[in-house]
């Protein structure tokens, strides 16, 4: 009997390599694309950045961008995402464990990701103030993303209005001062900085009882001092 029969051409090892051939050129020549497109922001404003440019930096076909990235707001959002996924990374990991270890690595991973990229933290970060539409959007949907993050940690609801308007300004204000921090040399240490916007974050939260009573801030402030809840 034929042990091939009924098998399928890409069953077969080779077609099975190929595949895996081609894959790994598709991830390389995305992670090359986006690294060309982190090193041209970096050095200028979105508006004067073209898609041409970064191909030609990636050593790619034009087309090729837009088959990855789909335009040149959907790439300048693949490298916000990056800008933010050291700290995704961090929350993500501890948010089973310790919330309160979790949100300081997530600032200290954002921190450290910053002074390594100083040119292109400081656009990203100045991006939420930009008036070109898709940098704004681009930059308020990062921000979004790390409000659910935090939200979820502390334990409250991302949606609630209140949380929305105290956590936004939390956010604010860690990217304000993550920009003076690099503008100045990055000469504070990293962790007392991050212990910094802890405290930071705790007066907004704790003040945040003013705008709604009812809101359950010594749970939320318990989760950020010490991972756990009261009575937990």
């Amino acid at each position: 009997m034929n042990s091939d029969a009924g098998s399928r051409p890409e069953d077969a090892p080779g077609a099975r390599s190929a595949s895996t051939s081609r894959a790994e050129r598709k991830v390389a020549t995305r992670g090359r694309v986006l690294e060309a497109a982190a090193e041209t922001f970096a050095e200028r404003d979105y508006s004067a950045v073209t898609v041409s440019e970064i191909a030609r930096r990636a050593g790619v076909a034009h087309g090729l961008v837009f088959h990855h990235f789909g335009s040149k707001q959907g790439l300048y959002r693949a490298v916000l995402d990056r800008f933010v996924e050291n700290m995704d990374s961090a929350f993500a990991a501890g948010a089973h464990t310790d919330p309160a270890d979790a949100i300081r690595a997530g600032l200290r991973a954002h921190l450290c990701y910053v002074a390594d990229h100083p040119e292109l933290a400081q656009r990203l970060i100045a991006g939420g103030r930009s008036p070109d539409a898709d940098v704004l959007e681009a930059s308020q949907a990062g921000r979004a993303r790390a409000l659910e993050m935090l939200a979820e940690l502390v334990g409250v609801d991302a949606d609630d209005a209140t949380v929305q308007f105290v956590g936004r300004t939390i956010i604010a204000a860690a990217d304000e001062a993550s920009l003076n921090w690099v503008r100045t040399g990055c000469r504070l240490p990293v962790d007392d900085l991050v212990e910094w916007l802890v405290e930071v974050g705790s007066a907004a939260i704790r003040g945040a009882a003013v705008l709604d009573p009812d809101l359950d801030v010594d749970t939320a402030l318990a989760v950020v001092h010490t991972g756990r809840r009261p009575g937990a």
